[in-house]
């Protein structure tokens, strides 16, 4: 195998790489970004499978529970299943084709809800002219790194909109009643597909445990993007104890949310006191820190 020698597409994510550069692109989206390659090999986000190809050092190899024959895409494969400990009731499977063991694609299954990513073209063996990494993005696409991006964030210090929602069973949940119960409310906002919120529930869920019988609440706000089904399925196998939003489509425009997860705590005051973008065991253990402030040890 040539680890830094890669040539993939899917069609959420295409990977094209020389060996010294590599390339992002995301057709739907029609954006695309060079990335440094790590001298023992490439990282491919979503690249679920392909990363026994061409891990870089930091990757760590899943433990897999059992290798099967399956069909996937009408195509006969191994398919590799393994599950995250840290992610109850989360199963991932990857398919490779029989003969080269190159991935065919993967799927994300939590109860009966299924994501899958679809792989059209990988080759990792053959050698290619230095002319076929020579790729030249679509009229309409555009460069990631010319991209200036401001958050639109809430910051800190600004009153956080109140919203009511319903949960997947349609009982109310109404931001400002609860916070007026609480000493401390914190929003994160999620939808299914998304990775790092998957990661960081187990820690929200530790936070929540350890912090309601002293005022804390955390409400779970989907975007909108994910059915009462799926919802519902996600919860069954994740047991997660926090009230779960539907439909926070609207919230997601009012708090200026543009990538998840994203965490919100705000203040009996109805004011925002800390923001957090993204995922990061830091980020969750300043979060922490915050709500102890207000009163919360």
């Amino acid at each position: 195998m040539r680890p830094n020698m890669i040539f993939g597409e899917s069609e959420q994510q295409c990977w094209y790489s020389d060996g010294k550069t590599m390339i992002e692109f995301f057709p739907k989206d029609k954006e695309y970004a060079y990335r440094p390659l790590d001298a023992t090999g490439i990282f491919l986000p979503l690249g679920t499978g392909l990363h026994e190809f061409s891990a870089p050092s930091a990757y760590k190899q899943p433990k897999y529970n059992r290798a099967t024959k399956q069909t996937f895409e009408g195509k006969p494969t191994i398919c590799l299943e393994f599950t995250e400990p840290e992610i109850p009731g989360l199963v991932m499977k990857i398919y490779l084709n029989p003969e080269t063991y190159v991935p065919q694609g993967w799927e994300q299954i939590t109860g009966d809800s299924v994501l899958k990513n679809v792989y059209s073209k990988v080759d990792l063996n053959s050698v290619y002219p230095p002319s076929l990494f020579i790729w030249t993005p679509p009229k309409d696409a555009v460069d990631m790194a010319k991209v200036k991006r401001v958050s639109k964030l809430i910051p800190v210090g600004k009153p956080a909109p109140m919203f009511e929602f319903k949960d997947p069973n349609g009982k109310k949940l109404n931001m400002k009643s609860v916070l007026a119960e609480k000493k401390a409310l914190v929003i994160n906002f999620w939808y299914y597909g998304c990775g790092w919120c998957q990661k960081e529930f187990p820690e929200l869920n530790a936070l929540y445990k350890a912090k309601k019988s002293k005022g804390l609440e955390i409400m779970l706000i989907n975007s909108g993007a994910d059915s009462n089904s799926v919802i519902k399925s996600f919860l069954k196998a994740s047991k997660l104890p926090m009230p779960v939003a539907t439909d926070g489509a609207n919230a997601v425009k009012a708090y200026g949310v543009e990538g998840f997860p994203a965490t919100f705590l705000i203040n009996p005051k109805g004011e925002v006191v800390y923001v957090l973008r993204g995922y990061s065991t830091e980020g969750v253990a300043k979060l922490t820190e915050e709500i102890e402030k207000l009163g919360l040890k």
